[in-house]
């Protein structure tokens, strides 16, 4: 894909679209893109024995795959996948972290945050005398 025809997929995104896309929204959109314009080449080498489209037929497909309301079936589709990806990590969440698992995950972190300053705490104290022996020699 050239830099023209991204940045006018990333313009139909931004601004004319009814609202701004998010980015996997967008990406999404671009994949969509992409997956069509494969499709088109491979389309039309079989329809003309294996050859490959030449400039102006390269242009036509991009024209064609970049027009207002092709974005804007792509965007929709998109608009919906974010929403079906975002209810079915949410619905995951919701039903494996009740108000029981979330205070014994906060509890857990708590007890292992303690237990590692505590133990980075021994560390030094034992290791005091080295250390100022490490620091005495950079000194010194």
């Amino acid at each position: 894909m050239d830099k023209i025809t991204y940045e006018k997929i990333l313009e139909y995104c931004t601004k004319k679209y009814g609202r701004i896309l998010v980015p996997v929204e967008r990406d999404f959109v671009i994949r969509s893109f992409l997956e069509s314009y494969y499709q088109a080449i491979e389309a039309h080498k079989k329809a003309h024995n294996g050859m490959e489209p030449n400039e102006d037929e390269l242009a036509t497909i991009i024209n064609t795959l970049t027009s207002d309301t092709t974005l804007h079936s792509y965007a929709d589709s998109a608009q919906t996948y974010y929403e079906k990806l975002t209810s079915t990590i949410e619905s995951s969440f919701e039903k494996k972290m009740g108000k029981f698992e979330f205070l014994k995950t906060l509890g857990t972190n708590l007890l292992s945050s303690l237990a590692y300053s505590f133990l980075l705490i021994f560390i030094f104290w034992i290791a005091k005398d080295q250390i100022a022996t490490w620091l005495l020699q950079l000194i010194g």
